[in-house]
């Protein structure tokens, strides 16, 4: 029999190539008023921006655009910026950039509708009761953010999270055309977020059997074109196939939910600078390893199906991709310091696996957190 489930996918996607020249005429039904938040100045030396604000200008759309300083979204940031919305009394938010400011555009659409706009009152699930309406365009290919009802918030060097329909982006312009100017490292990064989001949803408890399927078809994706995205920038077809792969991967985590690999990932971001897609690439074997030998009879059989879509064992797959990008294989090797506290990384990721449990194939003991983080760490 059939257990429940439940899909929900609230967002508009529009997909293609020169989809961002659409922006206007998507804005327009919203509002005459767009306060645009994004980030990475290549935007701005790729014309990107300039060309956002010609047309803009040309619809008699009033905008303003705030560039985020770097890849974090602190709560004192996101509040700021949602004082500029009601300010300037902001029809409709749009986040172009990656997952960074998909999250901050979401704390801020909360923030900016609550009367004393602070969004750390809504961290957590079912608080929200109202949210601007979001346009979301990435220009990475990874997050999936455009679709999906997280936001990660930094509160006091935390991660925390905000989780309701309620910030799930109204639209989704995805134009791969976006992700041309991304560089080499940001690429894989980016790249294996999208990994990391298809392989833990398919394996989620939360699974179903509609985005089982979209999750196959993203790694199908990621397997003919991640490394060629990465080698060739300009090759569009590559860019396009793993803008679409990234875009499953969202549309797949919003259903499912993420797992282990994110749950271990957040007190390393935390206490280390590290690429969030490195740390996906570096915890994902274990993980899986685990996964396969805890999971069952379910988790065996989705196993063989990944195998007869990719033609190899997923953890070949995994390991095949972090050879050919000559990845770090620890974080020592990355340049983490030896003596970092696995113990403290142990009793913070058991605080999130015991809140988010029922997502899990199989709850892991602290011995065994402790035993992927030492492999994590030292290799």
């Amino acid at each position: 029999m059939l257990r429940q489930f439940m899909h929900f996918m609230p967002t508009k996607v529009i997909f293609g190539e020169s989809t961002f020249d659409m922006l206007p005429e998507i804005v327009k039904p919203m509002g005459d008023s767009v306060f645009v938040i994004t980030t990475r100045k290549s935007l701005r030396i790729a014309g990107l921006l300039d060309k956002l604000e010609n047309m803009l200008s040309e619809a008699d759309i009033h905008y303003h655009i705030y560039s985020l300083e770097d890849n974090h979204r602190p709560f004192e940031v996101i509040n700021h910026i949602a004082s500029l919305v009601k300010e300037m009394k902001a029809d409709v938010l749009m986040a172009i950039g990656g997952g960074s400011v998909m999250d901050a555009t979401k704390g801020v659409a909360v923030a900016a509708v609550s009367r004393h706009g602070i969004v750390e009152d809504y961290l957590g699930k079912g608080k929200v009761k109202m949210a601007l309406p979001i346009i979301a365009v990435p220009t990475t290919a990874g997050s999936g953010g455009e679709v999906t009802h997280y936001a990660q918030i930094s509160v006091n060097g935390k991660w925390d999270v905000i989780h309701s329909s309620k910030i799930v982006p109204k639209v989704a312009v995805v134009d791969p055309t976006t992700t041309l100017t991304l560089d080499y490292e940001n690429t894989v990064y980016s790249g294996f977020e999208a990994v990391a989001h298809l392989i833990e949803g398919y394996f989620s408890c939360h699974s179903n059997p509609i985005i089982e399927p979209l999750a196959l078809k993203g790694i199908y994706l990621v397997q003919k074109s991640f490394v060629r995205a990465a080698e060739k920038g300009k090759d569009i077809e590559a860019r396009s196939d793993m803008s679409l792969a990234a875009l499953l991967g969202g549309i797949v985590i919003n259903d499912a939910g993420v797992g282990l690999t994110h749950f271990l990932g957040f007190p390393i971001s935390e206490d280390l600078d590290v690429p969030h897609g490195l740390i996906n690439a570096l915890l994902l074997p274990p993980v899986l390893e685990k996964n396969i030998a805890r999971g069952g009879p379910l988790i065996h059989g989705k196993v063989e199906l990944m195998k007869l879509r990719l033609g190899m064992d997923i953890l070949e797959f995994i390991y095949n991709l972090r050879d050919k990008f000559n990845m770090p294989h620890s974080l020592v090797e990355w340049g983490a310091d030896t003596r970092m506290d696995i113990n403290d990384w142990t009793r913070r990721a058991m605080h999130r696996i015991k809140a988010y449990k029922t997502s899990l194939p199989y709850v892991p003991t602290e011995e065994e957190v402790r035993e992927i983080y030492l492999k994590v760490l030292r290799g």
